[in-house]
């Protein structure tokens, strides 16, 4: 009560307190505080002046690379700052606007460590979506699906598991709640114009650096919801009759995959 009489001076004081911090043992606990402001604390406490701050305090510290030193006597490791990161990083929807494009943008990195950078990312998102809940991954869902395709399907990148996962996950959560057979019209406006556009890719054939990566794709979207799956096998059934190559032994061997993901009902 005392703590909450303080008003925004105790988030100014937080942001603050926690810029700049390098050993393990403060961090760990500047992550735990800021998760503990923004979870149990009125949202008058935490100014958007002083939520700008603690973002960009958290955000200054992402990716976590630490590993304990040789003879490390502490106990603190890498993976307990990257959970307390992601605990603080999902603490509150207030972070949602500016934590989602912040990871979205830093699995498109291409310094050094670029897959560990990818995969931090990817599961720090997801870690954040299911906190946040479906509002927020409805919101966020076109940008998700842009991004996972121009990394998969225009790039070489190693780290397509990593994005089809998120894809899949991301979904998920955006229809939690979401009964067969209803269709929200978000659903419409942000997802099935993306799905197209990779079933396009996907129809390209092997040869094709798009197709491949937009297969992986359409599969996990596919995998994610029974709505979610009659649209992807809508946009891919189009998208293959309009091909040049049509309905060939690769484009058979790819609907076959689909149908082993086929929900029960669908279809």
């Amino acid at each position: 009560d005392e703590l909450t009489m303080l008003g925004p001076h105790l988030g100014d004081g937080i942001a603050a307190a926690i810029e700049e911090e390098r050993d393990p043992r403060n961090l760990l606990a500047s992550f735990k505080v800021v998760r503990k402001v923004m979870a149990d604390f009125p949202a008058a406490c935490v100014s958007r002046e002083a939520l700008t701050a603690l973002f960009d305090t958290l955000s200054s510290y992402f990716p976590i690379t630490f590993q304990p030193p040789k003879g490390d006597k502490i106990g603190i490791t890498g993976d307990d700052l990257r959970e307390a990161l992601s605990q603080a990083f999902s603490a509150s929807p207030r972070f949602t606007d500016q934590v989602v494009p912040f990871l979205l943008d830093a699995s498109k990195d291409i310094e050094a460590d670029v897959d560990a950078t990818v995969a931090q990312a990817m599961q720090t998102l997801v870690f954040c979506l299911e906190k946040f809940g479906p509002t927020a991954a409805q919101k966020h869902l076109k940008d998700i699906l842009v991004t996972a395709r121009d990394q998969v399907c225009r790039t070489n990148t190693s780290c397509a598991r990593d994005f089809c996962r998120c894809v899949v996950e991301s979904l998920k959560i955006a229809m939690t709640g979401v009964p067969t057979g209803l269709h929200p019209s978000w659903v419409a406006k942000d997802v099935i114009p993306e799905l197209k556009e990779m079933a396009e890719d996907a129809s390209k054939g092997r040869m094709s650096l798009a197709s491949d990566g937009a297969r992986q794709l359409l599969l996990a979207a596919a995998a994610s919801h029974p709505v979610i799956y009659e649209y992807v096998w809508s946009a891919v059934m189009a998208a293959f009759l309009e091909a040049s190559s049509g309905f060939n032994a690769d484009a058979l061997t790819f609907m076959e995959d689909m149908l082993q993901l086929r929900p029960e009902g669908v279809l």
